[in-house]
């Protein structure tokens, strides 16, 4: 599947500038799901996601926030398995592999109670440098 990415505009999502990205199914006949992400200015890093369908003429939202505990950014693996979010961490990141940890709550950002339950997360990131024959262009198609 084909998937459209637009940078709809700059929201702060706990304080930090996030670009609000729209990502709409380019698959003939599909409209849903209507999904937003928040990837942080500076780091690339998604901050929240929000993917909207009608289910039974009912809209259904799953929403989920991310939060970096130690205050590194971190890759993160989104609940989202057709549309391709998972995001490694594109800035900052060191050659080798190195360990990352991250939080995952329902819900919006902005919105967390005290005591609602969230997820933390490990995630290991491989980086390695190609040679420029490791590196081809697409090919058309």
């Amino acid at each position: 599947m084909r998937w459209q990415f637009t940078v709809q505009g700059v929201d702060r999502i706990e304080g930090r500038p996030c670009f609000r990205v729209e990502i709409r199914c380019q698959a003939p006949g599909a409209s849903q799901p209507v999904t937003t992400l928040w990837a942080d200015r500076q780091s690339l890093t998604p901050r929240q996601i929000e993917a909207r369908w009608n289910i039974a003429g009912q809209p259904v939202a799953l929403v989920e926030s991310y939060s970096f505990p130690n205050g590194q950014a971190a890759p993160v693996q989104t609940p989202l398995t057709a549309l391709p979010l998972d995001m490694p961490l594109l800035l900052g990141g060191e050659k080798g592999a190195m360990s990352y940890e991250y939080e995952s709550s329902p819900g919006y950002a902005a919105a967390k109670a005290a005591g609602e339950l969230g997820f933390a997360l490990e995630i290991e990131q491989q980086v390695a440098t190609r040679t420029a024959q490791q590196v081809k262009s697409p090919k058309p198609g």
